[in-house]
């Protein structure tokens, strides 16, 4: 069975079909960590490698390690937490942009010492991707996943998708 159900836009009264894209939010989490695991295996990166080589431009994290990143056990804040990021949510912001409203804050803890779910981390794992490949993270996903393994309708989309094919986010209000 194949069909779409549902609104994909609420407000234009369009209807959810077969082709409709609707954007996974943090199941991007598991493309990131496979991407970054692949240069693990490669040798290129390992599980040990701080922020202090990885991305100097945060010495406040120097300590914080791809594993911790990985398993949210980094202590970073989480820009998803902070009230001036969710004033902006819905705009597309460079993964610069993003981290800055967190890179001033302290520690939650100690890196390595508690888990919490946290953004900030894959944010800056998809900058260490970049980094580390040269390729754009959205190219780099294409490359190396989506098209190899056939998965034709799937895009790293902007915040604010304007082709009709995309379904309209909403929030509780």
């Amino acid at each position: 069975l194949l069909e779409g159900v549902g609104d994909r836009d609420r407000d234009r009264h369009l209807a959810a079909n077969t082709s409709t894209v609707y954007r996974i939010g943090s199941i991007t989490k598991q493309f990131t960590a496979a991407a970054v695991m692949r240069l693990v295996e490669s040798g290129r990166l390992n599980l040990t490698d701080s922020l202090r080589t990885l991305l100097p431009q945060y010495p406040q994290w120097r300590a914080v390690t791809l594993r911790q990143l990985l398993n949210h056990t980094s202590g970073i804040h989480s820009y998803t937490s902070d009230t001036a990021w969710a004033r902006t949510w819905s705009r597309d912001l460079s993964p610069a942009a993003v981290v800055a409203f967190v890179a001033r804050d302290t520690l939650d803890f100690a890196p390595g010492t508690h888990w919490r779910y946290n953004n900030t981390g894959y944010i800056l794992l998809g900058m260490v991707l970049e980094r580390a490949t040269g390729v754009r993270y959205a190219d780099l996903l294409r490359r190396d996943f989506f098209a190899p393994l056939g998965m034709q309708s799937a895009i790293y989309c902007p915040s604010r998708p304007r082709a009709s094919a995309y379904a309209a986010g909403y929030d509780l209000k």
